[in-house]
C-alpha cells in the first residue's frame, strides 16, 4: 500500500513538473507578467517572453468563437488552433517584428480595471531606430496562480448558417473590340 501511495505522490509530481515547465513565465502581479513578456522581448528571448502569454486561454477563447460559424469553415481553421502551433507562430511574429520595431525601452505608466482574475497593463514603449514612443494598453488574466499576458475579451460572435454547396455562376467575358476603323 505504501508503495502504491509513493507512486501516486511520484506521477503527481511528475505532472506538476511537467505541466509547470510547459506554461513557464507568468508573474505574481499583472505588473511582472508584462515586465517579464517585455525584458524577454528586449533580450530577443523569444521563447521566454511567449511563456509570459497565455497561448492556451488565447486558442481556448478562438475555438469558443468557431462554435458558432459553419462546420466546413470551422474544420479549416481547427487545423490551425493547435497551442504548440500558436506558440510557435507567434515566437516567428515577434522575431519578425522585431527586424522593423526593435524594443529599445518600456515603462509601465499604471494598472487599470484590476480584478480578482483580470487587469490592463498599460505600458510606454519606445521602439525602432527613430526611436517612436507608443502607449499600449495589455490584457492580462489570472490563469492557476500566475498572471499572464492575455487576450482581451472578444466579443460573440453572431450564429452563421451553413452555407450550401453552390457552384458561383460564370461570369461571362466581355471581349473588348479595339477595332478603331482603319483607313485604306
Amino acid at each position: 500500500m505504501k508503495t502504491l501511495s509513493l507512486i501516486i505522490v511520484l506521477i503527481a509530481v511528475f505532472a506538476f513538473a511537467v505541466v509547470g515547465c510547459k506554461k513557464g513565465g507568468g508573474g505574481a502581479t499583472p505588473e511582472d507578467a508584462v515586465k517579464g513578456m517585455f525584458e524577454a522581448a528586449k533580450a530577443k528571448n523569444w521563447e521566454k517572453a511567449v511563456s509570459y502569454v497565455d497561448v492556451e486561454g488565447m486558442v481556448a477563447a478562438m475555438k469558443k468563437q468557431m462554435d458558432k460559424m459553419p462546420e466546413e469553415m470551422k474544420k479549416e481553421m481547427e487545423k490551425t488552433l493547435d497551442v504548440k502551433a500558436m506558440r510557435e507562430k507567434m515566437i516567428e511574429e515577434m522575431k519578425k517584428d522585431e527586424e522593423k520595431n526593435e524594443l529599445v525601452s518600456f515603462k509601465i505608466i499604471e494598472v487599470k480595471d484590476k480584478k480578482d482574475s483580470s487587469a490592463t497593463v498599460v505600458v510606454e514603449t519606445v521602439e525602432g531606430k527613430d526611436k517612436k514612443t507608443k502607449t499600449d494598453e495589455i490584457p492580462v488574466v489570472k490563469v492557476g496562480g500566475k498572471w499572464m499576458v492575455g487576450m482581451p475579451e472578444m466579443p460573440e460572435m453572431p450564429e452563421m448558417p451553413d452555407m450550401p454547396d453552390t457552384e458561383m455562376p460564370e461570369t461571362p467575358v466581355v471581349e473588348e473590340n479595339n477595332d478603331k476603323g482603319t483607313e485604306e
